[in-house]
């Protein structure tokens, strides 16, 4: 893991993809709940613990190497793929 400060009161932390993986799921009990691509094809994972509801967005912004662009709690997600009612938000 790599930290750049970019601003005084902000930080950018890059990580390897695979480390965060292994960290997000190790340390905060999150796992991958949906992948996509950006307007410029990059690569974005969002995790999500099932039990806390804490999330976090990834951003890969060259190979292997990744960035936190966001993270919180209270994520509910409901499932838009299966065709299931929204009512069944906790559900996953």
């Amino acid at each position: 893991m790599a930290v750049i400060s970019a601003i005084a009161t902000s930080t950018i932390v890059l990580w390897s993809s695979s480390s965060y993986v292994r960290t997000s799921k190790e340390q905060y009990g999150e796992e991958i709940i949906a992948n996509a691509l950006d307007s410029e094809d990059r690569h974005i994972e969002f995790f999500r613990n099932p039990k806390t509801k804490s999330w976090t967005i990834i951003i890969t912004v060259a190979e292997n190497v990744s960035c936190v662009i966001g993270a919180g709690h209270q994520m509910e997600v409901p499932n838009i793929d299966g065709k299931k009612c929204a009512g069944l938000v906790n559900a996953i």
